[in-house]
């Protein structure tokens, strides 16, 4: 029973009339600005003395992202009342029996019906109050209930409120939740349950059966494409409209790729097509989807072992393993079909598909795949002429709705003892009877949509496969089957039967495989996947992650479970789940964190502590610059794009990102990677024109401010006159003497300071004529070569690209934009100092006097391992308020002090940028140099100003001599409140 002492307690507490303790926060759903309800009650939550929640509904999908949180919840006892209610018998009670099996959690049902509630009331609520220390509150009111649209992607407008204990707004909710939870039709869950339950599946029959009511049929309609198949016939249309005769189509799987070719060749309207798929289930699936399209206007036939009446078909729908017989094909004549389509273009280099393609000679011939990145030395975008008609890969086909939501659960796998799991790789392990348990456990408690579970298994071998399906039956809970490449066509077409019927008698639960369900497969009722497998690709992760991810009329969602071990490919993990090729290690660090805010849609995941550990370890410990890895990437963009790839084609493509590139110290510049790995680039350099190649690479190649981008580009195309005049023109406004002054620094190579000043001593491209700027004779003979000067231009053109799509959004009047990453030199840069200051001499800030600014870094969660005389005590206070602390050694007479203290009167700019330290800090702190710290980079959270009052001294231990030293603490007040991903991913361990 629901102990009423502490809300009896609250509700005692006198009202201070008048309080303005309130901070009241809107909240809604917005993946691309890192918001979601969802998030807000996950970290409330986590962060909460206990709890108590009252919603109208309550589902299956908006609880199992919670799962996690409610077990460690359950570990820690924070106590947790649930209010809830049969109005409209929404709620699914199947997800209070779940909420009911955690100790921790109380639940009640506010009864509307009749029988019971004779007031004939109804129940509408949507409130969130969770208890916090010191006697506050977070509570959150609005229109969003505990399911899965409403805390993910639905338009929902809330408030969330931080309260005092004795605000009367905590009063006023608390008196009305006491009064709902003491109700005389208030159940017990205990006490209803049974007969809500019954009553909800009563009616939810009902329901089903007046959808499924043939109203009209179908085939009366003419069916219409989405969005994206508008697009891509369009692209395809003009396509052929260039006379190109081949074109590859990439789309993410379940997100109607044979609906789309339907579309196409109805407008196309080509007098004869074939459909070449690798099965007959498939071509029987592609026939059932044409007839929907077509409606009968077309005579639609199959070709395949059991059938081949194709005469007179407009239409023909053929498996490759009957269209490969010499005696088949050679019925048809070469140009018979004006259109052919291959499903899974990804197989056409099997001996059967070349034999077949090689005889016919059609006007188009289009393939369709999810995944042309082959792991085969097979170039699928050269066998259809190089011609992407269109691509939409998994993120995409999230954000438009064409996918199946997943819950997605990155669980620790079973090992042997804390300290080692090495031995996971033995097969004694991997079988053993507690690693079976383990794995019991987790999908019997992460559960499934549904009333039953459909499930996929991928193993790392046959052997276990058969072996923990053999061990899976034996428990008498589940019926399952192993299937490999060994199996026949027919026994693997019986088990997706038996895994989708409905017969209580004869079905599958799980159907455990290595690798033969990973694509080509449509079993929409899939509703959990288990990965019991280590991730050797991103490509495989979305091919099995997949299979679940087909709509279907009765399945909200589907639960993706993932076992992961300690193995270094770990980081592929999130970059196969975030679509981010890019081999950014921050982006994938944060997308750990916070991806549940930047996933498109109702798509979750999470993480376990340890598993999240693992990832981080993986992510910190890979070198993303390595050649091998630049290789690979090269290598598959090559074959895409069917020629040596420009720069631009790394970003268009969604390539690795080129910094990689320039990263690489042994490379520096695009040009150097090809000159030592391309055999077929024969451009040649002399050695001071490559220097000048890696200096704007590596300098101005982010993108991260086009000024010296801009006149780099006037001086290449012979404007050598009035450049300063004419930089000012295509700025639009006029340059201040710092920003000329730093800008003919840079450009003379004297902005750098340090060991690294004779780096790149030589490259030179402007000198002084007076108040001008002119090109440098070294420079301007440097461009009479036509290949260096090509080279330059394509630089230039993608930098100023990439500042223009990454750095043109958010950005403020000082060129910094919100939310970027920026290094030590690039702050120095934007702020326009004389002089780069290398990262040893600005000790977490520096004063400029010329420019009057003062940008402070922020190492957040600072090492132990770091001395405590610099582990300044740095921490948001909220998304606007830093409470920050000086270098020690510093008094309120210092002079850095008196400058921020009176910042509004002598208009100093401070600026805020934050590193959230890495796992590997320790490792960081102790083995690498310090010239590595040039390569840090901090997110900008804008500019930023002193709280009037609230410098203080304070005092800080100086280990090494044993004393203590001074230092001042002050608050600052940022101008943007911090993004919520960002906040959080920054703030939270």
């Amino acid at each position: 029973m629901f102990n009423l002492e502490s809300v009896n307690q609250l509700l005692a507490t006198p009202v201070i009339e008048g309080a303005t303790a309130l901070n009241v926060e809107f909240l809604s759903n917005d993946y691309a600005a890192g918001k979601k309800v969802l998030s807000e009650i996950e970290y409330s939550l986590k962060n909460c003395n206990e709890f108590y929640i009252s919603v109208a509904f309550i589902t299956k999908g908006g609880i199992t992202p919670l799962l996690e949180i409610f077990r460690e919840l359950e570990s820690r006892n924070i106590k947790g009342y649930i209010l809830t209610t049969d109005y409209n018998n929404f709620t699914d009670p199947e997800a209070l029996k779940m909420l009911s099996k955690f100790n921790n959690l109380t639940i009640k049902i506010y009864v509307t019906d009749n029988s019971v509630n004779t007031n004939g009331e109804g129940f509408h609520t949507k409130g969130y109050i969770f208890k916090k220390d010191e006697e506050k509150y977070n509570i959150i009111i609005g229109s969003s209930n505990l399911t899965l649209h409403a805390l993910t992607k639905n338009k929902e407008w809330n408030a969330k409120i931080t309260s005092e204990t004795n605000e009367k707004l905590v009063h006023d909710v608390f008196t009305e939740f006491k009064v709902l939870w003491s109700a005389n039709n208030c159940l017990d869950f205990s006490n209803y349950i049974d007969i809500y339950t019954e009553k909800f599946n009563l009616i939810k029959k009902l329901r089903e059966n007046a959808v499924n009511a043939p109203i009209m049929s179908l085939k009366t309609y003419e069916l219409k494409p989405n969005q994206m198949q508008v697009e891509f016939i369009s692209n395809l249309k003009k396509l052929v409209n260039d006379h190109k005769d081949k074109a590859l189509f990439i789309s993410a799987t379940g997100t109607g790729k044979t609906y789309a070719s339907a579309f196409a060749i109805r407008e196309l309207s080509p007098k004869k097509a074939l459909f070449i798929v690798h099965r007959e289930q498939i071509a029987n699936k592609a026939k059932e989807s044409y007839d929907v399209v077509f409606n009968q206007s077309k005579k639609l036939s199959l070709l395949s072992g059991n059938h081949k009446d194709v005469d007179s078909a407009d239409i023909i729908f053929a498996t490759i393993q009957t269209l490969s017989k010499k005696d088949i094909y050679q019925q048809f004549k070469s140009d018979e079909f004006e259109t052919i389509v291959v499903d899974e273009a990804h197989r056409c280099g099997a001996p059967s598909y070349q034999e077949v393609l090689s005889y016919f000679k059609p006007k188009l011939l289009l393939g369709m795949t999810a995944t042309p990145e082959r792991s085969d030395d097979y170039d699928v975008y050269k066998a259809f002429g190089n011609n992407i008609v269109y691509e939409i890969r998994l993120q995409q086909a999230l954000e438009n709705n064409f996918l199946c939501p997943f819950h997605y659960f990155g669980i620790t796998d079973f090992y042997v003892n804390e300290e080692d799991d090495s031995k996971l790789s033995d097969f004694r392990y991997l079988v053993s009877q507690k690693r079976v348990n383990y794995i019991l456990d987790k999908i019997s408690f992460y559960n499934h949509c549904g009333d039953k579970v459909r499930g996929l298994v991928f193993c790392s071998s046959k052997d276990e496969a058969r072996e923990l399906s053999k061990q899976f039956n034996e428990t008498g809970r589940y019926k399952t089957v192993c299937l490999s490449g060994e199996d026949s066509q027919e026994e693997r077409e019986n088990a997706v039967k038996l895994l989708e019927t409905d017969d209580p008698d004869n079905y599958l639960d799980y159907i455990f495989t290595v690798d033969i369900f990973n694509e080509g497969i449509d079993i929409p009722k899939v509703n959990q996947i288990i990965m019991l497998r280590p991730t050797q690709s991103p490509i495989v992760f979305v091919q099995q992650l997949g299979r679940g991810l087909r709509k279907h009329n009765h399945k909200e969602y589907v639960v993706i479970l993932d076992f992961i071990g300690n193995y270094a490919n770990n980081f592929m993990i999130p970059m196969a789940l975030s679509g981010d090729r890019s081999y950014k290690r921050e982006n994938l660090r944060r997308f750990v964190h916070e991806g549940n805010k930047i996933l498109p849609g109702a798509s979750t995941i999470h993480f376990d502590e340890i598993a999240k550990k693992r990832i981080f370890d993986s992510i910190d410990s890979t070198n993303f610059t390595e050649i091998k890895l630049i290789k690979e990437n090269y290598k598959e963009l090559k074959q895409k794009v069917g020629h040596i790839p420009s720069l631009m084609d790394f970003v268009l493509h969604g390539q690795m990102d080129v910094q990689c590139i320039f990263s690489n110290k042994s490379l520096g510049s695009y040009y150097t990677f090809l000159k030592k790995y391309e055999p077929q680039y024969n451009v040649k350099l002399s050695k001071l024109e490559e220097e000048f190649i890696q200096f704007i690479s590596q300098k101005f190649g982010n993108g991260k401010r086009s000024l010296e981008l801009n006149v780099l580009k006037l001086l290449i195309s012979g404007e050598e006159s009035n450049l300063l005049l004419n930089t000012e023109k295509k700025l639009g406004h006029r340059m201040t003497s710092s920003q000329k002054t730093n800008l003919k620094n840079i450009l003379s190579n004297s902005f750098i300071t340090g060991s690294a000043a004779n780096s790149y001593k030589d490259v030179v491209f402007i000198e002084e004529d007076g108040n001008e700027i002119k090109i440098s004779q070294n420079f301007k003979k440097l461009l009479s070569n036509g290949d260096f000067k090509n080279i330059l231009e394509e630089l230039l053109e993608y930098s100023l690209y990439k500042n223009e799509i990454e750095y043109s959004k958010d950005r403020l009047d000082n060129d910094f934009c919100l939310y970027k990453m920026y290094s030590y030199e690039d702050v120095c840069r934007l702020l326009n100092w004389e002089k780069n200051i290398v990262p040893l001499n600005i000790g977490g800030y520096k004063y400029d006097k010329t420019t009057n600014s003062l940008p402070i870094f922020i190492n957040y969660h600072k090492s132990d391992a770091i001395s405590s005389t610099i582990r300044y005590e740095d921490k948001f206070l909220d998304k606007y308020t830093l409470s920050w602390i000086t270098k020690s050694k510093r008094t309120m007479t210092s002079p850095e002090v008196e400058k921020i203290v009176n910042e509004r009167i002598n208009g100093l700019a401070i600026d805020i940028f934050v590193r959230k330290e890495s796992s590997s800090s320790h490792s960081e702190s102790k083995n690498t140099t310090k010239s590595s710290d040039a390569f840090k980079e901090f997110y900008y959270l804008g500019r930023a100003h002193y709280n009037e009052g609230s410098a203080k001294e304070i005092k800080m231990t100086d280990e090494k001599n044993h004393s203590e030293v001074p230092a001042v603490q002050v608050k600052l007040s940022l101008e943007h409140s911090v993004r919520d991903d960002i906040f959080d991913y920054i703030v939270n361990k």
